[in-house]
């Protein structure tokens, strides 16, 4: 499962179609993601990159993939951001965050970012949105940050040891994350030996939605050493560190209003049989099905014709979610 959702996340991470494909110029205002929104000092001296936009008595925060940065969010949070005050960011070593020590699991990822938020004085109360990976770290926030955390949104989220259950359910898809697996470390391996020039699943596509500026600064960030060794920690921590300390805090937010989204087409995999797509496909819907049933106030809500890049394929989704639990609130 971990390769279906997050090498389809890889590919798309910043929401967009490989360079070659012929789409028109991209909005010239998107140049906003080619340099630092607002740096934030954490503690140690390191900085940490915030985008916020808007205004509003809840701000908005939003908790992006694997190697996602704040462009991860350019067709949900403009939106938001019309009625809302809404905070997207770069992760330490993604985007134009500096890089922070490893492991890169859910204790230090939320441990930056609510060090990052008072840093650049961005006060609760905070509804949470997280996609993929993100998913497990907006949970993970929420249970940390108590009741300054208002309301929660999960878009095709991860789930805590789903490599173990899929290799469990579907051992065909788990041979599938292995050599996934095995070629992001060889090439990441590769960025940080100097090698040039590199190819692989360590390095997204260029993006025709985006920017020519915005391509190159990511370009230029992912072949940097740091970066790889970020983007390989996360990814190694999910079904270990991250999982383990994502399951013993899932009790922090048992009251906590919440929606859960599923897109029906993540699990879809050629290489599996009818067989082992059913299962795979059941298993994706039944892990979403525990998570939002973890809160007394969980909804599991299914996004139709959509693959795992939620925000980029069917935004209006996310928005739909993220405005129907600020109206309850």
């Amino acid at each position: 499962m971990k390769a279906v959702a997050i090498a389809l996340a890889l590919a798309v991470v910043l929401g967009g179609s490989p360079a070659s494909a012929q789409q028109s110029p991209p909005p010239a205002d998107l140049e906003v993601y080619a340099a630092p929104q607002t740096v934030a000092r954490l503690p140690d001296g390191r900085k940490l990159n915030f985008y916020c936009t808007g205004s509003g008595p809840v701000t908005v925060i939003l908790e992006g993939g694997w190697t996602a940065s704040t462009a991860s969010w350019r067709k949900v949070q403009p939106e938001l951001a019309k009625q809302n005050r809404v905070c997207s960011y770069d992760r330490a070593g993604y985007g134009f965050s500096d890089p922070g020590p490893l492991p890169r699991d859910a204790d230090a990822i939320v441990a930056d970012l609510r060090a990052g938020l008072k840093a650049a004085g961005t006060k609760g109360p905070y509804l949470v949105v997280g996609h993929s990976l993100g998913g497990l770290l907006a949970r993970h926030f929420a249970a940390k940050a108590g009741s300054d955390v208002v309301a929660m949104v999960l878009v095709d989220p991860s789930a805590e040891y789903q490599d173990r259950r899929t290799a469990k359910a579907v051992p065909a898809a788990a041979k599938g994350d292995a050599a996934f697996l095995q070629a992001v470390q060889s090439c990441a391996a590769a960025v940080i030996a100097g090698q040039k020039p590199v190819e692989g699943p360590c390095l997204s596509p260029a993006s025709t939605s985006l920017p020519a500026s915005v391509n190159a600064a990511r370009l230029a960030l992912q072949n940097t050493p740091g970066y790889q060794r970020t983007a390989l920690s996360e990814l190694l921590s999910i079904d270990g560190a991250t999982s383990a300390q994502v399951a013993a805090s899932r009790t922090g937010y048992a009251d906590l209003p919440m929606i859960v989204l599923t897109a029906d087409q993540t699990a879809i995999n050629s290489d599996l049989s009818e067989t082992d797509q059913k299962a795979a496909t059941k298993l994706w819907w039944d892990m979403h099905a525990e998570i939002a049933a973890l809160s007394r106030r969980g909804r599991h809500i299914e996004v139709k014709d959509s693959g795992h890049m939620v925000p980029s394929q069917h935004p209006e989704a996310v928005i739909a979610a993220v405005l129907e639990l600020l109206a309850a609130r």
